[in-house]
């Protein structure tokens, strides 16, 4: 689907819309795919299931490495083999499918936000499985417990866009100084979160603490 922004303002899906749409479990969308990034949300709902701390699936599952457009530190699944296969995936299964990233636990659905507080829903182009099963967008997210996945992203995009309007300033520093802060996103943002405590609490927390740190930094230049 072309992700023109006219065309998801006129697809733009609600809370009650509805749409069709059933797996047919092949894993054929686990496959050959290099752009399964994720958000701190993510990497501590993946660290929760399988026990071990954010760090370890990054460590494990994943590559970074910084946005030629953002300059902003990428996390992102590690495709295995020829085949680009999801690090996840056994067999056609997802290994950790009730903990799976939201990106791929809303397909057929996408989504984009159009600002710091404004996310919009809309349905996939060219997507696979059957048309024979009806689901509301609420009752598609509620399915896999992600609810907690829309504040979230609203909180890590006010960095996102926080990191966006201070870019140009950023890039006057050295690269050492680069390099400090990208390691900083990386250790408190992604992956300073501890799994048996509320996740938005603490993702709010880092995300203010960074931006503090960021404009002393930047006050200093």
């Amino acid at each position: 689907m072309d992700l023109n922004l006219d065309k998801i303002m006129e697809q733009a899906l609600g809370p009650e819309d509805t749409f069709r749409f059933k797996c047919r479990q092949c894993g054929k969308c686990c496959r050959n795919r290099e752009d399964i990034l994720l958000s701190p949300y993510d990497l501590f709902r993946l660290a929760k299931y399988l026990k071990i701390k954010s760090s370890e699936v990054i460590e494990q599952y994943c590559e970074t490495y910084i946005g030629q457009v953002s300059n902003f530190p990428v996390v992102r699944l590690k495709p295995k083999g020829a085949g680009r296969v999801c690090p996840l995936l056994s067999g056609d299964q997802c290994s950790v499918h009730r903990a799976k990233p939201v990106v791929c636990a809303i397909y057929p659905l996408g989504r984009i936000a159009l600002s710091e507080n404004d996310i919009r829903y809309f349905l996939q182009g060219n997507v696979c499985g059957k048309r024979n099963q009806q689901h509301t967008v609420k009752e598609w997210l509620a399915d896999f417990d992600i609810s907690e996945s829309g504040q979230s992203m609203l909180i890590w995009n006010k960095l996102l866009f926080y990191f966006t309007e201070v870019k140009d300033k950023f890039q006057k520093f050295s690269d050492v100084i680069k390099q400090l802060v990208w390691n900083l996103i990386l250790a408190s943002v992604y992956t300073h979160y501890d799994t048996e405590q509320d996740f938005l609490p603490q993702l709010e927390i880092n995300v203010g603490k960074f931006i503090e740190a960021m404009d002393v930094i930047i006050s200093m230049k």
